[in-house]
C-alpha cells in the first residue's frame, strides 16, 4: 500500500471521528481517531512509519461497570531492507469507575506483511490503572505468541501526570522478553498530548501529541534506536482530555502488546 493511501485512509479515519457525537449518543459509544508518523534512528538502522488508529468503547451497564473496547490500526513501516505493512486488531473487556481505577483483560493480534510473506502474533494479558486527582498510574502484563520464535512475555507500566485538565504528561517503561531466540525489548517512553478544547471548542475535540521513545534491544548491542512521535487525534466524546481518557476509550500502548523498537 503506497504512502499516498495510507495518509488517505488516515484522513478519511479522522474525519469520521469528527462527525461521530450524535451516532456515538444514540449507541451510547465513545471512543478516537488518530494518526501520527514515528521516526526510528537505529545509528545504522533507520526506519519510518505513517499510522491510523481508532478505538471505539460501549459502557454495557453490567457488571457493576463493565466496559468492552475495540481497536483497530494500520501502519505503514519504510526501512532500508525493505517496507512492509502492519495491522493491528485488539480487544478489551474493561471494569471501571472513572472516579477511581480501571482493570481488564486485552487480546490483540499483529499481522506483518511483506513482499507477499507474512507473520502473524497474538497477544493476551491483563492491566490496570490507578486515578489521583491529577496522576494516573498504569501497569500491564501479558504473553504473545506466533510463528518463527515469535513466543514471549511483555509487561510495564508507568504514570500519566495532568498539568491541566486537558494537558497530559506521560512516562512509562515497557519491556518484551521472546523465549526462543533470547532478544528483549526494553523501551523508555516520554509522551505529551494536549487537547484543543479551549482553542476550539468543545464540539470540535482535537488534540495533538509528540513523544520520544529510548529503546534498548538486545541485538543492537550499544546501538540503541531513538523513536520519536508526532500525531494528531479527534476524540467522538466529551469532556476534558483527562476525562475522556479515564473514562472513554483506553490508549492500546497502555493495555496491549506494544514493542516500539521491534514494530
Amino acid at each position: 500500500m503506497s504512502l499516498k493511501v495510507t495518509m488517505l485512509a488516515t484522513a478519511s479515519a479522522i474525519f469520521l471521528g469528527a462527525a461521530m457525537p450524535a451516532l456515538a449518543q444514540d449507541w451510547n459509544l465513545n471512543g478516537n481517531a488518530s494518526a501520527d508518523y514515528q521516526n526510528l534512528d537505529g545509528h545504522g538502522f533507520d526506519a519510518r512509519s505513517w499510522n491510523g488508529q481508532g478505538s471505539v468503547v460501549t459502557d454495557t451497564g453490567a457488571l457493576g461497570g463493565l466496559n468492552l473496547e475495540g481497536d483497530l490500526g494500520y501502519g505503514r513501516v519504510i526501512t532500508s531492507p525493505g517496507d512492509f505493512d502492519r495491522w493491528t486488531v485488539g480487544a478489551d473487556a474493561i471494569w471501571r469507575n472513572p472516579s477511581q481505577y480501571a482493570v481488564g483483560a486485552a487480546v490483540q493480534t499483529t499481522k506483518l506483511e511483506a513482499d507477499g510473506a507474512n507473520e502473524q502474533v497474538t497477544s493476551y494479558g491483563g492491566f490496570g490503572q490507578y486515578y489521583m486527582d491529577a496522576v494516573t498510574l498504569d501497569a500491564k502484563a501479558g504473553l504473545f505468541n506466533g510463528g518463527r520464535s515469535f513466543d514471549g512475555v511483555y509487561y510495564g507500566g508507568g504514570g500519566t501526570l495532568y498539568a491541566g485538565p486537558n494537558l497530559g504528561l506521560s512516562a512509562r517503561a515497557d519491556r518484551t522478553q521472546f523465549n526462543d531466540v533470547h532478544v528483549n525489548d526494553t523501551d523508555y517512553s516520554f509522551k505529551a498530548e494536549y487537547l484543543l478544547n479551549d482553542l476550539l471548542g468543545t464540539g470540535t475535540p482535537l488534540s495533538v501529541y509528540g513523544g520520544y521513545t529510548r529503546t534498548n534491544i538486545d541485538a543492537f548491542r550499544n546501538d540503541d534506536p531513538n523513536v520519536w512521535l508526532a500525531g494528531l487525534k479527534v476524540y467522538f466524546g466529551q469532556g476534558s482530555l483527562q476525562e475522556q481518557q479515564r473514562g472513554a476509550a483506553l490508549d492500546p500502548g497502555d493495555t496491549q502488546l506494544h514493542p516500539a523498537g521491534l514494530f
